[in-house]
């Protein structure tokens, strides 16, 4: 994490918080950063989620 973090510019919390919580937001600044780093395309690190649960309905 300290190698990526020194070589993307992207804060070590910031990396560290993506580590622990895989599908925590980031800024697109921050993802196209760490593409770079890693020498990827930013599409290569974005994983379709499924969307919140909905809320129960009140019927």
């Amino acid at each position: 994490m300290t190698k990526l973090h020194i070589k993307s510019e992207v804060s070590y919390n910031t990396i560290r918080r993506i580590f622990r919580e895989p599908y925590v937001e980031i800024t697109t600044t921050t993802l196209a950063r760490l593409a770079e780093a890693l020498g990827v395309s930013s599409h290569d690190l974005i994983e379709d989620a499924p969307d919140a649960i909905p809320a129960p309905s009140t019927e």
